[in-house]
């Protein structure tokens, strides 16, 4: 085990035989050169180190990107950050190495010996500091320093990271199936919305079920208003799942569109524009910025699913509501024995 961080297994000839550096897990540490055709994993969650959903690859072509992977073959999906480091027309000019240097500035080396910076020099703490680059469980690729000699409790610092928002990229899928993300701290954070709760309850970036399914089977789509209504929410969207643009429009028509269509089961609104959606639905995102209404269909009879949330999707405590609801009753029956 030499300094760097690399276990190298040595031959009686002083050759080396294997390394880990040429095995990464989901980290790598300065000094270290990714060919092309590399790969680095992330682990599924904080403290659970199974293989995760995400990868980090620099491909033939000279890309370094980052992609989910598919759950049930284990195949990439598609890149949700590409380096831009491919050239076509001229191979010379693709990347060849990402490299790691002693220093913790880290590039994509060209075949031209050209040097494409991921972190600038200037960003790079200088002077006695320890530096990994890990692709967190969270799917965000991160450069970190520590001090080799800290004078108080301290932690890792960020001095870089991508893709910046991963909620609002692409195909980044940093929540699972009728999930919301939204940033906290410039980390991705899921939430099952109104209407929906989680498939596994330990693992919130997962899929989340809904409680109820639109139908187009006799008696539930026929009378529409009768039967159904909308809870809206504000400020959610997922911006790739819509089988319906209207444009323009205006919100009762949108309701009213979603509400008589059986295969709808959440229109959004935004900038007098109508989007309707069938489940599951992919990429949510939660963005205060937006001015966006999001009508998610339920069942009257059923009631609207999460009695006392609120609009921002998100649950309000109800125990204190709850127990006013109690004491009432209790009260009501002790004059009621009298």
């Amino acid at each position: 085990m030499n300094d760097t961080g690399n276990f190298m297994i040595v031959g009686s000839n002083s050759r080396n035989i294997w390394e880990s550096f040429d095995h990464p897990a989901d980290t790598i540490l300065p000094t270290q050169v990714m060919a092309r055709g590399g790969v680095i994993n992330s682990k599924m969650g904080k403290t659970n180190f199974a293989g995760g959903r995400f990868q980090l690859r620099l491909l033939q072509d000279g890309n370094l990107v980052l992609n989910t992977l598919d759950t049930f073959s284990g195949s990439p999906a598609n890149a949700y950050y590409t380096s831009g480091t491919r050239d076509s027309s001229n191979s010379t000019n693709s990347g060849f190495q990402l490299v790691f240097d002693a220093t913790g500035y880290m590039y994509i080396l060209r075949r031209n010996g050209e040097r494409v910076g991921l972190t600038t020099r200037s960003s790079v703490p200088s002077g006695d500091y320890y530096h990994r680059a890990t692709l967190d469980f969270d799917g965000v690729f991160t450069q970190y320093y520590y001090p080799k000699n800290p004078t108080e409790a301290t932690s890792w610092k960020i001095i870089w990271f991508v893709p910046e928002n991963i909620c609002a990229t692409k195909d980044s899928k940093a929540c699972g199936l009728n999930n919301v993300c939204s940033l906290d701290d410039n980390r991705p954070s899921c939430e099952c919305p109104l209407g929906f709760s989680l498939l596994d309850p330990n693992i919130p970036y997962g899929d989340c079920k809904p409680d109820f399914t639109p139908s187009c089977d006799e008696g539930e789509s026929d009378h529409g208003g009768d039967v159904l209504d909308f809870m809206e929410l504000n400020n959610i969207d997922w911006p790739s799942s819509d089988y319906v643009h209207m444009n323009p429009s205006n919100e009762q028509t949108c309701r009213t569109s979603c509400l008589n269509d059986c295969f709808c089961a959440v229109a959004i609104y935004r900038d007098s524009q109508c989007w309707k959606k069938q489940l599951p639905l992919a990429n949510g995102k939660k963005d205060p910025s937006q001015n966006v209404k999001a009508f998610l269909k339920y069942k009257k009879i059923d009631g609207p699913s999460g009695a006392g949330e609120n609009k921002s999707g998100t649950r309000e405590n109800t125990s204190r509501k709850t127990l006013i609801s109690v004491g009432s009753a209790l009260l009501s029956a002790f004059f009621l024995g009298m």
